[in-house]
């Protein structure tokens, strides 16, 4: 059982390793915005003319099919002219307005680099998406929680199962447990 436990926690260990990686720079991005900016690495705009719409969601499905755009519909806005609205997947958001009395679209494209990249994927969960692969990540979001779950547990028996190693364990333990309270007040307080 001891051979196999620790086996298991080992490959949980390495395969979701690159997870927490990514996690763990899109995090520090989050923390200090001014070390690294996702500014885009491409911005183009195209004007187009279309027929009469019936709603946002049916030109973005039309210009989901007839003109390429792919992602999730979101942020939809009531404009003067009309509406404006996102199609959006991990770094490339498009950017649509349409202008009503003149059946115009005009839809902005931003294509960010690797870090951008990063962000939208910390923020991506769930699986009610419109793009499946936003809902097979979310599934990876998952199993990496689950996974986590499972190596702290697993990571604790496995220390107190070696009985030499108990007391820097018992440190390591209280000192993660004290920082983590920590944090979390300071998160709280600020």
């Amino acid at each position: 059982m001891y051979k196999l436990l620790r086996d298991s926690h080992l490959v949980l260990g390495v395969f979701f390793s690159t997870f927490l990686l990514m996690f763990g720079i899109s995090s520090l991005r989050f923390a200090h915005p001014d070390w690294i900016s996702p500014v885009p690495s491409e911005e183009q705009t195209l004007t187009l003319t279309v027929e009469k719409v019936s709603g946002a969601r049916s030109l973005a499905r039309s210009l989901m099919e007839k003109h390429g755009l792919r992602g999730n519909f979101r942020d939809l806005r009531e404009t003067e002219k009309g509406f404006q609205f996102e199609i959006g997947r991990l770094g490339t958001t498009y950017e649509v307005s349409y202008i009503k009395h003149l059946n115009k679209v005009e839809i902005r494209t931003l294509r960010r680099p690797f870090i951008g990249i990063l962000l939208g994927m910390h923020f991506t969960f769930g699986f009610e998406h419109d793009n499946w692969l936003y809902n097979v990540f979310g599934a990876l979001n998952l199993g990496v929680s689950i996974a986590l779950l499972l190596l702290g547990g697993s990571g604790v028996y496995l220390w107190f199962k070696i009985h030499k190693e108990r007391l820097t364990g018992s440190i390591i333990l209280l000192s993660s447990l004290l920082t983590l309270f920590a944090l979390i007040v300071s998160i709280r307080v600020a």
